[in-house]
């Protein structure tokens, strides 16, 4: 059966106490002895005053030692929560999705989330803290909650833990101490660590229970949810503000205001003498109306940093430590968290289940962390000192686990995480017709590390005496992305052109113009790909031809069609899309492949002459299409140099005698005058009836 000297250097009170491991796994008290200090020489769980705190330890470890016969070497003890800061910290950190996340993967990202809460410290309280451990709260992987990420896909990791930090002086105090007594520290620990191992073991801790423990100076809490330890926090008062208020209400010293504190909870009437000798007799109701307002604030803080720490209400609260044997202040507690007060207890060490007291030496709340120091030194949660060397560097490392990996010891220098990966390149981010598309650089590379001259991990366990050489590499490359690389993510189109196999690259426009395959792409480039290929894009040809034409007397330049296109044997235009597969034919067009109706404006095709200001239609008449002195149909394909007229033939015209077809002759002997004679004028000109007239002449009939 093991057996360990556990030593709780309280506010107020020192407690030494020998206890042993059962084989049937139970804590067994052997003995116990303790003694408040003689003077005020700690000051909120800090020792102040190193000499004065010492000279108590010696006295305790001597009547222990009269009453063991054995000397006293080593003890287990416990630094104040009070010392304990906690942050939370969040980081992510972008991967190869192909790829598995390893345990180096992880350790990166929550080294990453540590870094970002030390910078909570401050940049002057960072080298005076140490990171003794951490929790992780949550994994999340591409955004989705997982709960444990390692061998898992994805392109991002995030991480939000919660990191425990203590200052450097609070551990070297109690070395210190313990040295000028002859004492070694077989195991450390921190006092809420210890208290919570106890009271809320394991197999409780997915209950929402909040573990307050109210001492001299502080009021340390512990928040269990979810299978975790979530949070620890501290309230900077505890019983000795209820003392300090005694003492100035009734002119008493700390001791005697003490001593009236503790007798509350047994008498209603108190007797004491002032610091000037007069006797008194006071009711205790009268004393609570003196320290109410302090029992109003001390709950308040407490209730304050619970629901802080917790983000609402927990589902109970358990008191420990001499302060919470305080008459009214779990009522007061339990009403300020909205509570009902059966859900906030005051436990001793009854609560602790694995505890055997036989004797029932150690039975209230105040004895509980002291059986927690213990505890935490049977289980071997210790708190180990290795000298190491990290790149020829000397190191003291402290740590609350038995085994330290080398990112727990990195943790605990503050080493800068920003030197074990390097950062990724800088991403192109381009806008491709219209939508958004991201170009990623390089992914980081981790750095070498190497543990006593060989290839090593984050998870590797450091031990006394290790030499650690660390080698940052570069940073990865910044994303590079030509016309060239951007084109081989499309298909190329292969086709047939007059029999010879032909391949088409996509174009690729920035502003308007084409982009040459050697240019580089920059970050926020709008580009627009072209991957809809006309015929007329891959022809060097001219489409188009000029041709001088005479229409109804008039010369005209005209352009048209040069070239015949054809897909397989059906003729196509060149704004054709050309199609993968393919079969294109070009031919010269050596008629121009241009129609005479497609020149020929509509136009009125009746005959009409106008007689005497009358306008005659000759319906039988049509015009016709006369091509170079031809009649033709308008189907006719036109060639260079053509002369068209659309227009009577000069064989069809009519006379001027067929206008009386349409023109009443009665009209004119209406107009017939004795002696003259009918005068016939064509366009003004002089005719007779054998003269031919054409389309839109101007006829007049009158006698002279």
């Amino acid at each position: 059966m093991k057996k360990v000297y556990a030593l709780d250097v309280g506010t107020r009170n020192v407690v030494l106490l020998l206890a042993e491991y059962t084989e049937e796994d139970k804590i067994k008290i052997i003995d116990m002895v303790s003694k408040e200090h003689e003077s005020r020489a700690m000051l909120d769980g800090q020792i102040h005053d190193i000499s004065k705190v010492a000279k108590t330890v010696k006295i305790l470890k001597d009547t222990m030692e009269d009453k063991t016969k054995e000397k006293i070497e080593e003890v287990a003890v416990a630094v104040a929560g009070r010392n304990l800061i906690t942050f939370r910290g969040k980081a992510k950190k972008s991967f190869d999705s192909s790829e598995e996340l390893s345990e180096d993967d992880i350790l990166t990202v929550e080294l990453l989330a540590i870094q970002n809460t030390i910078k909570s410290l401050g940049n002057e309280n960072n080298k005076e803290y140490y990171c003794v451990g951490y929790s992780v709260i949550e994994y999340k992987l591409d955004g989705v909650e997982i709960k444990n990420p390692l061998y898992q896909k994805g392109e991002e990791l995030e991480i939000e833990l919660l990191a425990t930090f203590l200052p450097k002086v609070v551990v070297d105090s109690m070395y210190t101490m313990l040295n000028k007594v002859d004492l070694g520290i077989e195991n450390l620990t921190l006092e809420p660590i210890a208290a919570i191992n106890v009271v809320v073991p394991e197999d409780m801790r997915k209950l929402n229970i909040a573990l307050v423990d109210i001492g001299a100076g502080t009021s340390d809490i512990a928040i269990t949810k979810s299978g975790k330890v979530v949070g620890y926090g501290m309230v900077p008062m505890a019983g000795d503000e209820i003392t300090e208020k005694i003492e100035e209400d009734y002119l008493l010293d700390f001791e005697e205001a003490e001593r009236i504190k503790k007798s509350l909870k047994d008498n209603e009437i108190v007797k004491y003498q002032d610091i000037l000798g007069i006797e008194y007799e006071i009711t205790t109701k009268e004393i609570f109306e003196k320290i109410d307002p302090i029992l109003e604030k001390l709950s308040l803080k407490i209730s304050e940093k619970i629901l802080e720490l917790n983000e609402g209400a927990p589902q109970a609260i358990i008191l420990i430590g001499g302060g919470s044997l305080i008459p009214k202040l779990r009522e007061k507690i339990a009403e300020k968290v909205s509570l009902v007060a059966g859900r906030v207890a005051v436990r001793g060490t009854e609560a602790i289940k694995s505890l055997v007291n036989s004797e029932n030496m150690l039975s209230t709340a105040e004895y509980v962390t002291p059986i927690g120091i213990a505890n935490m030194a049977f289980q071997g949660k210790e708190f180990n000192i290795l000298t190491i060397s990290i790149n020829k560097v000397s190191h003291r490392v402290f740590s609350f686990t038995k085994h330290m990996s080398l990112m727990e010891v990195l943790l605990s220098i503050g080493y800068d995480t920003k030197l074990l990966y390097s950062k990724p390149g800088n991403a192109i981010t381009v806008t491709i017709n219209g939508k958004l598309e991201i170009f990623k650089g390089e992914m980081g590379k981790r750095a070498v590390i190497k543990v006593n001259n060989k290839f090593a991990s984050l998870d590797k366990e450091i031990k006394d005496g290790d030499t650690i050489e660390i080698k940052p590499i570069r940073d990865g490359r910044d994303a590079v992305v030509s016309i060239k690389d951007l084109k081989k993510k499309y298909d190329k189109i292969k086709f047939k052109l007059n029999d010879k196999t032909k391949e088409i690259d996509i174009k690729i426009l920035k502003d308007g113009k084409s982009l040459d395959d050697k240019y580089l792409i920059q970050d926020r480039d709008e580009l627009e790909i072209l991957n809809k290929i006309m015929v007329k894009d891959v022809i060097s040809e001219s489409l188009e031809k000029t041709i001088k034409i005479i229409l109804n007397g008039k010369e005209l330049e005209m352009i048209i069609p040069g070239l015949k296109i054809y897909k397989d044997e059906e003729e196509i235009t060149p704004n054709y899309i050309i199609q993968n597969g393919d079969n294109i034919r070009i031919e010269k067009n050596e008629l121009g492949n241009m129609k005479i109706k497609d020149i020929l404006e509509e136009t009125d095709n009746k005959f009409k002459v106008i007689v005497n200001e009358k306008e005659i239609i000759f319906d039988e008449l049509k015009k016709s299409i006369i091509l170079n002195g031809k009649v033709v149909s308008s189907d006719r394909e036109i060639k260079d140099g053509d002369k068209i007229d659309f227009d009577i033939p000069e064989e069809n015209l009519p006379l001027v005698s067929d206008v009386f077809k349409y023109y009443d002759p009665k009209t004119l002997l209406n107009d017939h005058e004795s002696g003259k004679l009918l005068k016939i004028i064509v366009n003004s000109k002089e005719a007779e009836f054998t003269t031919k007239i054409k389309n839109g002449d101007v006829i007049n009939f009158y006698y002279k």
